[in-house]
């Protein structure tokens, strides 16, 4: 039986994403199918983290577990940021919540200070591998409301990581060269941690996992290094298809005779102003 609050995010997210594109196509701002096109697959891939068998499977499994927070944070979080792209995000929400934020400016300035590439990386590591730690994980296997806050913190590190590459509040993505090594510095902490995981010769988290037999029928070590072989393989794929798009739309955007694609690191403005 899913939990109510997995049901409650995933139908916000798909209420959100209808008004926020009619809203958009009542405006002759419509963005076209690709945005359904991608919302499709984020949606997917938050209810099969959220609303299906996963989701309980995670407190048998660390494969499962380490399976629910890829597609989390990994695949649903940088696609909707690309589905929500302005103007559907803006429309999405309601005028008045947009219209305080817009008067709020020490929490726009706050946002923009976590979202530059400078502070969003070592934000995401941090959130990443501390709940990676023994205690911190376990207590989270025991406390549902604790689980919750994980998931939570997980996806909100996940947006600030990703956002300075996707520009979510603008129509048109920069393509500046930057974001190449960005990316990669981005999946590398889940790609360290991974690999440590893997190369581990006891089991982690016994204390709320046990040390016998687990789903699908897995001795501890096992399921563990497969917990750690989705979390890499995941980062490599993310890696390697993001790197593949960044380089070829900052090459068309450069024969397209657009703003030239630069190698050197973001200017102030572009580190200081994500929002």
């Amino acid at each position: 039986m899913p939990e109510p609050g997995g049901v409650v995010v995933v139908a916000s997210t798909v209420a959100l994403f209808v008004i926020g594109y009619r809203r958009a196509r009542a405006r002759g701002l419509a963005p076209g199918v690709a945005r359904a096109l991608v919302a499709g697959p984020a949606v997917g891939a938050l209810a099969l983290a959220l609303l299906s068998p996963l989701d309980s499977l995670a407190h048998r499994s660390i494969a499962a577990h380490m399976a629910q927070h890829v597609l989390l944070a990994d695949i649903a979080v940088p696609l909707l940021l690309i589905a929500f792209r302005a103007p559907i995000g803006a429309l999405a929400a309601p005028p008045t919540l947009v219209a305080g934020f817009g008067r709020a400016r020490r929490l726009r300035r706050a946002m923009a200070w976590l979202v530059r590439p400078t502070h969003a990386v070592p934000i995401y590591a941090l959130v990443l591998l501390g709940w990676h730690l023994g205690p911190a994980f376990e207590a989270a296997l025991h406390w549902p409301l604790l689980h919750a806050l994980q998931h939570q913190s997980f996806v909100v590190a996940s947006v600030l990581v990703w956002w300075p590459i996707i520009e979510p509040v603008r129509r048109r993505p920069r393509h500046a060269l930057w974001k190449l090594p960005y990316l990669f510095a981005a999946r590398f902490a889940g790609m360290a941690l991974a690999m440590g995981i893997a190369a581990m010769r006891s089991p982690l988290y016994s204390g709320a996992y046990g040390l016998g037999e687990r789903w699908p029928g897995l001795d501890p070590l096992s399921d563990q290094r497969l917990g750690a072989a989705l979390m890499f393989s995941t980062d490599v794929v993310v890696l390697g298809v993001g790197l593949t798009l960044l380089f070829f739309a900052a090459a068309r955007a450069d024969q397209g005779g657009g703003e030239t694609p630069r190698m050197a690191r973001p200017s102030s403005r572009e580190l200081g102003r994500a929002l």
